[in-house]
């Protein structure tokens, strides 16, 4: 059986109203940006800030509530911005993961929460209806993975790659995934008020 996709939304405010029928509003707030974003983490962990310049499209920003669990992983993850080009059927999806010091166990803790916000587009099927392109960052203020190097011998192969990813500065970085070994995602490691444009 051949199914066809029939769009139902064709502008930010249709795609709000129509995200807001599968999350609670309590647990989501949906904010159309500005020509500048700040994603910021307030907690200890991860106190800092990086900066978006948003060139093109429509841009909506995720704030999502710790509450909002899918599985047993609930969110916890610092910024989600959506990038929506309703012509061509796009969404770029821009995740970010704020640590004030990066060791290898905060950079484990860093994709686990990315993660997070994977699951929860996952959960969307936005994927039914666009074409969806993921992009992850990770920013520091003190990129600490020196110190680890010595102990990647004893980690797992996913633990090594993941490793190796964020410490020779790749461009991709493996998630781990439910029922199979993980997936790589462009991937670019940010210092604490840096500026991207998207």
């Amino acid at each position: 059986m051949n199914w066809k996709i029939v769009m139902i939304v064709s502008n930010i405010n249709e795609f709000k109203k129509q995200l807001l029928k599968y999350v609670d509003s309590s647990n989501l707030s949906i904010i159309r940006t500005s020509k500048r974003t700040k994603i910021e983490e307030l907690n200890d962990d991860g106190k800092g800030e990086v900066y978006v310049n948003v060139v093109s499209n429509d841009i909506i920003q995720i704030i999502l509530s710790p509450k909002i669990a899918i599985g047993k992983n609930k969110n916890n993850n610092d910024g989600l911005l959506l990038s929506i080009d309703f012509s061509k059927k796009s969404i770029n999806i821009y995740i970010f993961e704020l640590k004030k010091q990066l060791r290898f166990n905060k950079l484990e803790k860093a994709t686990k929460q990315l993660y997070n916000a994977y699951i929860f587009i996952k959960y969307l099927n936005l994927e039914d209806c666009f074409d969806i392109n993921y992009y992850f960052y990770i920013a520091t203020k003190e990129n600490n993975l020196k110190k680890d190097y010595e102990d990647i011998k004893v980690l797992t192969p996913y633990q090594i790659k993941l490793f190796k990813s964020v410490y020779e500065n790749k461009t991709k970085i493996p998630i781990m995934q439910t029922f199979c070994k993980y997936k790589e995602f462009d991937f670019k490691l940010l210092n604490f008020g840096e500026i991207i444009n998207v």
